[in-house]
């Protein structure tokens, strides 16, 4: 990343504003595509959608060989979620850890319970290449980075 950013006509060298410019700017994404689009028509989603289906989910439990096969299965190289565990650790105690994280997911399945600590993603700004200006925040894209054990769960769940 660039040592600094253009923000208001001025350089942002401070690793807070620089942050916070970040998030600023990816906040409002969102609200001007929507405002470029316009209001959908009424009823346009539920035509999109279909008719409701009333059946349930319904997965197979997990076994401790299953999540230890899919944490002995992680990129050590990947990043590490804003709780600071990296795969490579879940990786290295795969054994230890599947049988634990195996109920703890079985009973998340059963409660229809997502943890909200799971859900929680630390952003990261990386560059989109050739052609952009490393001193703009337009130049950035946000990548969502989440707890490994999220990461391990959302590969049960499939």
């Amino acid at each position: 990343m660039c040592s600094y950013l253009r923000q208001d006509g001025g350089a942002v060298k401070e690793g807070d504003k620089i942050a916070g410019g970040f998030c600023d700017f990816y906040c409002q994404v969102g609200p001007k595509l929507a405002a470029r689009l316009g209001k959908e028509r009424d009823g346009a989603f539920l035509e999109y959608m279909g008719s409701r289906v009333e059946e349930s989910l319904i997965w197979s439990p997990t076994t401790p060989d299953e999540v230890r096969q899919i944490c002995e299965g992680l990129d050590p190289g990947k990043a590490v979620g804003w709780d600071g565990v990296a795969p490579r650790v879940v990786k290295g105690v795969a054994r230890e850890l599947a049988g634990s994280l195996s109920r703890l997911f079985n009973l998340c399945m059963r409660e229809g319970h997502y943890p909200t600590c799971f859900k929680v993603a630390r952003v990261v700004p990386v560059f989109k290449g050739k052609g952009e200006d490393p001193t703009e925040f337009s130049g950035y894209r946000p990548v969502s980075v989440l707890p490994v054990l999220s990461q391990v769960f959302e590969r049960v769940l499939q």
